[in-house]
């Protein structure tokens, strides 16, 4: 990302270097399988996705609040943030044909659910050689999939965000990425790094391991478990 023209600069006034730059080593952290088996054991008694702002890890409380993540990758936090209270199942209130015509520069139209004019997806070989490079960052780190192919409204939203300098709250996505893994969904990133240094500021108990750091399969069904990103 650093070699891209524009991207890197994009990334440095965002103050998101920490958050955009991927880590060299995966850390071999025991504490990071004992925050995904208690998320997962309290999401479980859950039938609706819920934010919360601590998980409680051998005992202790380990914030995973909009601030505690923020201050760990240096990024700005913001409360009333873009997308902040917006439904995205039906994009009612955002323009997404204006979002398509600045990614591809009026050149793609969206393809629209059956019998609904709510959008479902459209050709991303259109778009602008750099909204294609920050979609690629897009759905590896903030809002995953599986496929390029199955690049969604919410995808491309965010990417327009990035791109005209709207306030982005890493966050929401993040805790959101984390609940994700916990539920056998095929989406998800797994975050050790991030995970440990919470842990750590928390004074949770630290053991090494001396093998490389994947979630267990305990925890993850094998289709998912070899989706992971390390992050």
């Amino acid at each position: 990302m650093r070699n891209c023209k524009g991207i890197w600069e994009n990334a440095t006034k965002r103050e998101w270097k920490k958050f955009c730059l991927l880590v060299e080593k995966p850390l071999i952290i025991l504490v990071v399988q004992d925050f995904y088996l208690a998320l997962k054991q309290r999401e479980a008694a859950r039938q609706f996705y819920e934010m919360h702002s601590f998980v409680k890890v051998r005992r202790v409380n380990v914030p995973v609040t909009e601030m505690s993540i923020c201050q760990i990758y240096d990024a700005p936090y913001y409360y009333c943030y873009y997308l902040y209270k917006t439904y995205l199942k039906e994009f009612k209130n955002i323009d997404t044909k204006e979002i398509l015509r600045f990614l591809t520069e009026g050149n793609e139209m969206w393809t629209y659910r059956m019998g609904t004019v709510i959008p479902e997806t459209f050709n991303q070989e259109l778009m602008t050689p750099k909204a294609k490079m920050w979609m690629k960052f897009v759905c590896s780190r903030i809002w995953p999939i599986t496929k390029m192919s199955k690049i969604s409204p919410i995808q491309a939203i965010i990417t327009y965000g990035i791109l005209q300098k709207k306030q982005i709250c890493i966050r929401t996505r993040i805790y959101k990425n984390m609940v994700d893994c916990t539920r056998n969904l095929r989406k998800g990133i797994f975050f050790p790094h991030l995970i440990t240094k919470l842990c750590k500021r928390a004074g949770v108990p630290i053991e090494r391991m001396y093998k490389t750091m994947n979630p267990p399969r305990k925890l993850l069904n094998d289709d998912l478990f070899k989706q992971f990103v390390l992050i």
